[in-house]
Formats: C-alpha cells, sequence, structure tokens
C-alpha cells in the first residue's frame, strides 16, 4: 500500500459498528455498502484483482475475519 492510511483497521471496524453494520448478518441482509467502501477507502483496503463483488462487500468480508481471527468483542 502506497498511500498512507487516514484510519487503522480498528478503527474502521469501530466505525462499522458504529454506522450500525452487524457482523453476525450476511452483508447482503444489510444496506452499508456504500459506508464501507468509503472506509475501504481511508484505510487503504485494495479488493482482490479478479473479485466479482462491490469493493464494501469484500472489506466487509475483511473484518469479520479480523474480528474473528483476534477476538474484536467491542460493542457500540
Amino acid at each position: 500500500m502506497d498511500e498512507q492510511r487516514e484510519i487503522t483497521i480498528y478503527q474502521a471496524y469501530i466505525r462499522a459498528l458504529e454506522l450500525g453494520v452487524d457482523f453476525k448478518n450476511d452483508f447482503h441482509a444489510q444496506s452499508y455498502g456504500n459506508e464501507l467502501s468509503e472506509l475501504a477507502k481511508k484505510v487503504g483496503y485494495r479488493k482482490p484483482t479478479k473479485a466479482n463483488g462491490s469493493l464494501g462487500r469484500y472489506f466487509f468480508s475483511y473484518l469479520s475475519k479480523l474480528k474473528n481471527r483476534f477476538n474484536w468483542t467491542t460493542k457500540i
């Protein structure tokens, strides 16, 4: 990632929770795609080159994986 991050991954996770994103539900059951895309851009996240989904969907999946890996349990 050549550009500097405006926020960290964890800060993006916290902001997503503040927006109301529920990581227990499916991405398509919610309507936060644009907001997650903006957070992804602030973090500097880029979806895979051969991705067939939106930036918001891939970032949601990425945050979900990190949440489970690091046991992020912050509740807003």
